[in-house]
Parts: C-alpha cells; sequence; structure tokens
C-alpha cells in the first residue's frame, strides 16, 4: 500500500513540473513574440514615415518646379 502512494505521488509531482515548464515556455515565446512584433510594427512604421517623407519631398519639388515655369 505504501508503495503504490509513492508512485502516485511521483507520478503527480511529475507531471505538475511538466506542466510548469510548458506553462513558463509559453509565457517566454508570447514574451518574445510580442516583442518581435512590436519591433517589427515599429520598423514598419518608419518604413511608412520615410515613404511619406519621400511624397512630400517629389510634391514640394513638382510645385517648386510649376511655380517656376509660370
Amino acid at each position: 500500500m505504501q508503495q503504490v502512494s509513492v508512485e502516485k505521488t511521483k507520478t503527480v509531482i511529475t507531471l505538475f513540473l511538466c506542466k510548469a515548464f510548458l506553462y513558463f515556455l509559453v509565457l517566454i515565446t508570447d514574451h518574445v513574440m510580442a516583442g518581435n512584433k512590436g519591433s517589427f510594427k515599429q520598423q514598419q512604421q518608419q518604413q511608412q514615415e520615410h515613404l511619406e517623407d519621400g511624397f512630400l519631398l517629389k510634391t514640394i519639388k513638382r510645385a517648386e518646379n510649376f511655380s517656376l515655369s509660370d
């Protein structure tokens, strides 16, 4: 009877440790993915701003050329 109880206890402890390990693994993975997603969004925003700046510069140059030709 004592042997069965020890085996059950070992099994329960092992399962608990496995579950805790998987929980922390998922937690760390989510944290890393959130960090990457944030940096990706930041890069995407910088690219968009760069494109908008280029568009504004082209528009200004066209306006200057148009007013100079008048």
